[in-house]
C-alpha cells in the first residue's frame, strides 16, 4: 500500500497501528483525503486523525472540522431514518442489510428486508413522514427488486426495501437464507437488527462480484473483520451451497480468496476461509476486479445469456466507465462525493504524519 493508505489505516484501525509506525512517512494531505473519500472512509479518519495527533497545523485542523461538520449532516439523515424505520416497522419488523458498520462512515440510503407483511405499514410511513415510493427495477438497482422510499425533505435518506435478491432478472440468494437468525446490533441509542454473518458475508460479496466490481477499504475491513471475529463460528457450508445453488461459487471463492491475499499483505497473517485459490493481487485500495474476473463470474452465474452481443458490450462499456472515473477522474464509481473536498481549505503540499 501506499503511504496514503497506510497512514489512513494506522489512524482507523488500532490493531494495523500496533504493528505499524508511519510517523514521519511524506504524504500529500489532499491525497490522503481523496483517498479516504474513494474508500467511504473519510469521515472516521477526520474524527480519528484529530484524537491521534495527525493534525499539525491550524489549516489542517480547519479542514478536518469541515469535513466532519458536513459528515455530521449525513449521520443525523441515517440516525432519523433508522429511528422512523424502528417506529413504523418495529424493531424486529425488518433487517438492515449491509448498513451497519464497524467503521460508520457516510452512507447515501438505508437498503432493508422485511421479515413479515408489513406493507401496509411502509404506505402509512411514505404518506406521514414524506416519502415517494417508486417500483425499484433493475436499471435502478441490480441487487434486487422491491421498493424505493425517496424522501421528499433533507432529513431522511433514501430506503431500498428488497423482496429478494436478483442480478439480472436471477436470484443470487434465497430471501429466507438472508432472513434467518438476524442478529441484534445496537446503535444511536436503538437496536437494529442485521442478518447473521454467513448472509452479510455472501450480501457483501455479491455486492463485489455483480454490482460495484471493486472493493474498498472499508469493504475489505468489514469483510476481514467479520471473517477474523467470526472464525470457528461461521457456517461456510451453507455460504458455499447458497453459491452453489444459484450458480456462482466460483466466483464467491476467487474474490474470498483475493480478500485473504489482501490481508495477509496488509497484516502479515492469514485469514482462513474455504478452498481457496491462488490469488496474488496488487494490494491498493479501492481494489477492482479484473475485467477476465467480471467476465468470467458473470458467464458462470448466467451461463448462455451472458453470451448475447448487447449484454458483452455492456459488460465492456462497464468496465471503461469505471476506468475513465476512477483512473481518469479520482473518483469513486457509483457513488458521489458526499463532500467538496477542492472547495475545503487545505494544504495539499506534501508533508509529514508525525
Amino acid at each position: 500500500m501506499n503511504a496514503e493508505l497506510r497512514l489512513i489505516l494506522s489512524a482507523i484501525d488500532p490493531e494495523y497501528a500496533e504493528t505499524q509506525d508511519v510517523r514521519g512517512a511524506e504524504v500529500n494531505w489532499a491525497s490522503v483525503l481523496r483517498t479516504a473519500l474513494n474508500n467511504r472512509l473519510l469521515y472516521v479518519f477526520s474524527e480519528k486523525a484529530s484524537n491521534l495527533s495527525l493534525v499539525l497545523n491550524r489549516e489542517r485542523e480547519i479542514t478536518f472540522e469541515s469535513i466532519t461538520r458536513v459528515g455530521n449532516v449525513w449521520m443525523d439523515r441515517f440516525q432519523n431514518t433508522l429511528r422512523v424505520l424502528n417506529e413504523y416497522l418495529g424493531s424486529d419488523g425488518f433487517i438492515a442489510i449491509k448498513t451497519m458498520k464497524y467503521f460508520q462512515d457516510i452512507t447515501f440510503d438505508v437498503d432493508i428486508l422485511l421479515l413479515s407483511d408489513l406493507l401496509d405499514e411502509i404506505g402509512h410511513l411514505s404518506e406521514e413522514v414524506g416519502f415517494k415510493i417508486h417500483k425499484l427495477v433493475e436499471r435502478q438497482s441490480r441487487m434486487g427488486e422491491g421498493w424505493e422510499l425517496v424522501p421528499t425533505t433533507e432529513d431522511y435518506l433514501p430506503i431500498d426495501v428488497y423482496e429478494g435478491f436478483f442480478i439480472w432478472g436471477k436470484e443470487i440468494m434465497d430471501r429466507d437464507f438472508v432472513a434467518e437468525g438476524p442478529t441484534s446490533h445496537s446503535a444511536f441509542e436503538m437496536c437494529i437488527d442485521t442478518p447473521r454473518v454467513e448472509s452479510e458475508l455472501l450480501l457483501y460479496i455479491a455486492h463485489t462480484n455483480f454490482q460495484t466490481r471493486f472493493i474498498t477499504l472499508s469493504d475489505f475491513l468489514q469483510i476481514t473483520r467479520m471473517i477474523s471475529e467470526g472464525e470457528g463460528r461461521i457456517d461456510w457450508g451453507s455460504i458455499l451451497s447458497q453459491s452453489e445453488k444459484h450458480n456462482w461459487r466460483r466466483g464467491l471463492v476467487e474474490t474470498l480468496s483475493i480478500v485473504s491475499s489482501l490481508y495477509s499483505q496488509v497484516y502479515s497473517k492469514d485469514l482462513r476461509i474455504p478452498g481457496s485459490v491462488n490469488k496474488k493481487p496488487r494490494c491498493h485500495f479501492p481494489y477492482f476486479l479484473t475485467l477476465s474476473d467480471v467476465v468470467r463470474y458473470d458467464s458462470e452465474m448466467l451461463g448462455s445469456s451472458c453470451l448475447r452481443p448487447g449484454f458483452i458490450f455492456g459488460e465492456l462499456q462497464f468496465a471503461f466507465f469505471e476506468f475513465l472515473t476512477y483512473r481518469v477522474r479520482n473518483r469513486l464509481p457509483m457513488y458521489p462525493d458526499w463532500i467538496n473536498l477542492p472547495g475545503l481549505t487545505t494544504d495539499a503540499q506534501t508533508g509529514s504524519a508525525k
